[in-house]
C-alpha cells in the first residue's frame, strides 16, 4: 500500500515538473522570438511598440519563478545544513519534516500575501498589453507558490513515509 502511493506521488511530482519545464520552455521561447522581432522591427523602421518591453519584463519575471519551482521540486533550493550534517540520519529526517513543514507554511503565508495583492490591484488595474492587466501580472506570484507549496508537500509526505517505514521510497527526481 505505501510503495503504491509512494509511486503515485512521485508520478504526481513529476508531472507537475513537466508541465513547469514545458511551460517554462514556451515562456523562454516566446520571449526569444519578442526580443528578436524587436531588435529586427527597430533596425528597420526605427521604432518598436513599448508593449513588447513591458511584455518581455513580465515574462522574465515568470521565467525566474518557475526556475525557483523546478528547483523546489529538485530539493535545489537554500539550505543550511551545518546542524543536519552533525545528527544521526533519523534525526536529521526529523529535523527536516520540521524545516519542511515551517517551509511550507512560509510558501502558502506568501502565496496568500500575493493573492492579496492581486485583488487589491484590481481595483486600479491598468492596461499593459492584449487586455492583459497590472492584476494580472501579478498573479504569477501565489500560482508559483502554490506550485511549491505542493512540490514541498508531495517532498513532506515522502520523508514522512520514510519516518515510519524505515525505507527509502524511489527518487523524486
Amino acid at each position: 500500500m505505501t510503495a503504491r502511493l509512494t509511486r503515485a506521488l512521485a508520478v504526481a511530482d513529476r508531472t507537475l515538473a513537466k508541465v513547469e519545464e514545458i511551460g517554462l520552455f514556451v515562456l523562454l521561447m516566446a520571449m526569444l522570438l519578442l526580443a528578436v522581432a524587436q531588435v529586427i522591427q527597430r533596425n528597420v523602421t526605427d521604432s518598436a511598440p513599448m508593449w513588447v518591453d513591458i511584455m518581455l519584463r513580465h515574462m522574465t519575471f515568470a521565467i525566474g519563478m518557475l526556475g525557483a519551482s523546478l528547483a523546489t521540486h529538485a530539493d535545489k533550493q537554500i539550505h543550511i545544513d551545518i546542524v543536519a550534517r552533525l545528527l544521526p540520519e533519523r534525526s536529521r529526517l526529523i529535523m527536516r519534516l520540521v524545516v519542511g513543514l515551517a517551509t511550507i507554511g512560509f510558501c502558502l503565508v506568501i502565496l496568500r500575501a500575493g493573492w492579496q495583492t492581486h485583488v487589491m490591484e484590481r481595483e486600479f488595474s491598468q492596461l499593459l498589453f492584449f487586455g492583459f492587466t497590472s492584476a494580472d501580472s501579478l498573479l504569477v506570484i501565489p500560482i508559483v507558490f502554490g506550485l511549491m507549496s505542493l512540490h514541498l508537500v508531495l517532498r513532506w509526505l515522502f520523508d514522512l513515509g520514510i519516518l515510519f517505514t524505515y525505507r527509502q521510497p524511489p527518487d523524486l527526481a
